[in-house]
Formats: structure tokens, sequence, C-alpha cells
């Protein structure tokens, strides 16, 4: 459309405008816990696909960080009991052959919720990794986790709006 005085539109000259999320979420569950004494689990998952629905788990990967010293680190692989799709397999370099030893996402949840405890978790993107860790924990009967959450994925973009990637 035209901008003129039949219209609802009018140039401004020389004027920038910016859209601005304003609910951008970097934290979930708060705690009243002070940062800097707080232990924090930093982690990512590995997974079959995008879907947290229809997709496995098939690889945890975290540190765990207590006043601010990273204590112990922890590698689980996840047999997710499908075949891995070749897109994945680049992605990832995981392989149907390293997982088929590894145990299922009943025995690994275990061991990751051992490892999480009542952390804080931090994790880029967390929508999608909370995502993945709650819905295994619903689909074995368990409630999701109601630790806090601080996701470095939206941290990064309120931090550095200017940046072309985060």
């Amino acid at each position: 459309q035209k901008a003129g005085k039949d219209n609802d539109m009018k140039m401004l000259y020389g004027c920038e405008f910016y859209m601005v999320d304003d609910k951008l979420k970097y934290v979930d569950n708060p705690t009243d816990i002070e940062l800097n004494k707080a232990d924090y689990v930093v982690f990512d998952f590995e997974t079959t696909g995008l879907s947290a629905r229809y997709n496995k788990i098939i690889e945890f990967g975290a540190v765990k960080i207590v006043h601010g010293t990273v204590v112990s680190r922890v590698d689980i692989l996840v047999n997710p009991g499908v075949p891995i799709p070749e897109k994945i397999k680049r992605i990832t370099n995981i392989s149907d052959d390293m997982l088929k030893d590894a145990p299922n996402i009943e025995h690994a949840m275990e061991k990751i919720m051992d490892y999480i405890g009542d952390a804080i978790l931090v994790t880029h993107n967390a929508s999608f990794d909370i995502a993945f860790l709650n819905q295994a924990l619903i689909d074995l009967g368990k409630e999701p986790i109601k630790n806090g959450v601080v996701d470095t994925l939206t941290l990064s973009q309120y931090v550095f709006p200017e940046s072309l990637s985060h």
C-alpha cells in the first residue's frame, strides 16, 4: 500500500523501529537460593529428532558446578529402542552401534535425576531440553522437574541483541 491521506499509514522518514520480545523467558521455576551459593548442572541432550513427544533422548552430557567450581562431569548414552535417523547420526556422531548396550530411558533417567538432584539446571535452548526431560519423566509416570532453570539462549539474546547467532 502507498501512504497517503486516504490511508491509515503515514510515512515517518528517518525513524527506526525495533521489535522487542519483552516476554523472553530466561528463568523458569525461580528459587530463593543465592546464585553464588547455588549448585548448578549445565547440561545438553542429544535426541533422535526435534519433537519431545515423538523423538527420544540418546545422550545426556553434563557438568556439575558447586560454589563456582566444576566438581564432576557425566556422559550417559541412552538406547532409544529405535534406529537413529541418518541426519541425526551425522549431526551427533552417535551411531546405533554405540547405543546397542546403553541403558534404556528408564534406567538412564534414574542416573540423570540422581545427578541433577535439586541443582539449578542451565542449558542452551531450555524449551527444547526441558521439554525432553519432562516428557521422559511423564512417560515413566513421574512428575515433571521443579528445579530452577536458566536458559542461556534467551539470556544471550537479551544481553547481545545485535548478535546474528547465539
